[in-house]
Parts: structure tokens; sequence; C-alpha cells
């Protein structure tokens, strides 16, 4: 496995619970694992579907939405100032980056998807 980014200290929200300056993350060229001491989110490359990069007026990160199972799609967000970074290493993977929508980005339906 070939290490395309990681990053420490990062923050978030992951299955309604935020974390403060306390995620580690790491893409692969086969997973992306999002970890505060043991692992929170494991995701295999082929089950995202796709990246936002967030840039509103109260955050800097990106959107990660992927299929959980079958029938259940989930987003979660990672509170980065590398957020190019971050979408550089998952457009060369091949996964659909999506264009930022402005500085008063908000979809409330994620909210219910994580």
């Amino acid at each position: 496995m070939r290490v395309l980014i990681e990053q420490s200290s990062l923050s978030g929200t992951i299955n309604f619970i935020p974390y403060r300056y306390l995620l580690d993350a790491q893409l692969t060229n086969e997973r992306l694992t999002v970890s505060f001491i043991k692992p929170l989110v494991d995701i295999p490359v082929n089950m995202i579907r796709a990246v936002k990069p967030i840039k509103t007026i109260t955050m800097f990160g990106i959107k990660i939405t992927y299929q959980a199972k079958p029938h259940l799609v989930k987003v979660f967000y990672l509170r980065t100032r590398k957020y190019q970074q971050w979408t550089n290493a998952f457009a060369t993977l091949g996964i659909a980056v999506q264009a930022p929508s402005g500085w008063l980005d908000f979809d409330l339906l994620d909210y219910f998807r994580q």
C-alpha cells in the first residue's frame, strides 16, 4: 500500500460525534482510514463516491461521501487547510472531486447521512 497523504490533529464529525484536533487520517491507494486511538472510519477506496472541497465562512476542509452498505450512503467532514492536497490525492485515485459551491455552502441532508 502506497500512502498518498496523511495528516494528524484534524477536526471533524463522525457518526454525530465531534472531534476537535484529535483525528488522524491516512489515504493509501487502497483505503481511507480516519482514527482516534483506534480506526473510526476505514473505507475501501472503491466505496468512496465523491469528495468535495469545502471553503466556507466557518470551515475549510473536505466532505467525503461514501457507500457504507448497499443502500446506505454516508457523509463526513474533515476540517483541514490542506483541502487542496487532499482533493488532489483523491483525484489521482480516480475518485470524483466536485467543485466547491462557494462561501455559503450548506447541505442540510448531510446531517441525516452521518
